[in-house]
């Protein structure tokens, strides 16, 4: 019996012993092995990231870019095409549970509703009012969704601990600037309203969105500024910022990354009336808004490999100059809209959303 005892005893004391020398040694080598990943994200993680991405979730061949007129027959048929795809596609990415989802519906100005998505995460300690984000998809104003961007959603509320509201603002080019955009302020002029009702503390609320979201979630932002709606932070996340596409970053790369720059301009001409650009207007350039003293402190999150790199840090340097708190964060080795991959072989998209969380959470502090 004591034999037994003592094999157990000496059994257990080895297996620590062992432990303890994997620790140590992996609290030795860890180092190197940090070294090796970010070497290995700045050298081939570029190339890698856009061949995984593309490869494996989407195949958006945009053989719509040859129609370009909005009255051709065809143009719809391509376009609810490219959105099923998209659907389709994005639904394979990783998901997350969170303790409910609710769909509410809130008044447009022009009579009709907008449909918003609730996402609720599950801590919510005393039971007390939460802090909200308003998120606005991406897809060119055109090709995505609230379907689309489901797990992105559920993975910034879960990191958040805040509610997330996603909303199903109208697309183009069934109807065009500023509908789209006026949806969108009609959600927040909606939702900061019912925010009791919700669950949500109207004094500490958001807006977010990634590349045409982040577009629009700049422009309701300054609405909310002119409306008396208090903000807490903007989260533009590789967002759209000027309809000209000129920056050196759509030559630099026009060959990588998941937004060729012939895809973001005809994303633009859907969105936009096809006498913006007959006249050289650029009133809708977020880079052409004279005053943006006051909005709400932002984010403005950029990626390397990406060709709206350029205007993201160009309307950073705006928002700076007019005193506005901005922190510009510009990923290396990251393609365009990146941050949706969190959960994914794409490391750099986890390394976001949590800086994209705690932002958000600094700033309901």
């Amino acid at each position: 019996m004591i034999e037994a005892i003592m094999q157990v005893v000496l059994a257990s004391v080895f297996l620590y012993l062992v432990l303890k020398w994997c620790k140590a040694l992996y609290l030795r080598i860890r180092p190197k092995i940090k070294r090796i990943q970010l070497q290995w994200d700045s050298r081939l993680g570029t190339l890698v990231n856009s061949f995984l991405a593309v490869g494996s979730f989407f195949d958006l061949n945009l053989s719509v870019q040859t129609i370009t007129e909005d009255d051709d027959p065809k143009m719809l048929k391509h376009v609810r095409a490219l959105r099923e795809k998209c659907e389709k596609d994005l639904k394979q990415m990783p998901s997350t549970k969170v303790d409910r989802v609710e769909d509410i519906a809130l008044p447009r100005s022009d009579g009709g509703n907008v449909h918003v998505r609730l996402y609720y995460p599950f801590e919510n300690k005393n039971n007390q009012p939460r802090p909200w984000t308003l998120f606005f998809h991406g897809g060119g104003w055109v090709v995505q969704s609230i379907q689309t961007h489901d797990a992105f959603c559920r993975h910034l509320a879960k990191e958040s601990g805040f509610v997330v509201a996603s909303v199903e603002y109208r697309l183009s080019p069934e109807v065009k600037y500023p509908i789209p955009q006026q949806d969108c302020c009609d959600a927040l002029n909606g939702l900061h309203k019912e925010a009791k009702k919700h669950g949500l503390d109207a004094t500490r609320g958001s807006v977010a969105g990634d590349s045409a979201g982040g577009y629009l979630a700049a422009l309701v932002a300054l609405y909310a500024r002119d409306h008396n709606i208090p903000l807490r932070m903007q989260l533009l996340l590789c967002p759209a910022v000027d309809p000209m596409a000129k920056t050196p970053s759509y030559d630099e790369n026009k060959n990588f990354g998941l937004l060729p720059p012939e895809d973001m301009r005809w994303f633009w001409r859907r969105y936009l009336p096809s006498t913006y650009f007959e006249d050289g207007d650029n009133s809708a350039s977020l880079l052409a808004i004279s005053n943006l003293k006051g909005v709400a402190p932002a984010v403005v999150v950029a990626a390397e490999v990406d060709i709206l790199r350029d205007e993201a840090e160009q309307y950073a340097n705006s928002l700076k100059q007019a005193g506005v708190p901005t922190d510009y964060n510009c990923y290396p080795g990251t393609i365009h809209d990146f941050i949706l991959f969190a959960k994914t072989f794409l490391s750099k998209g986890d390394i976001a959303l949590k800086d994209a969380a705690l932002a958000l959470q600094n700033a309901m502090k």
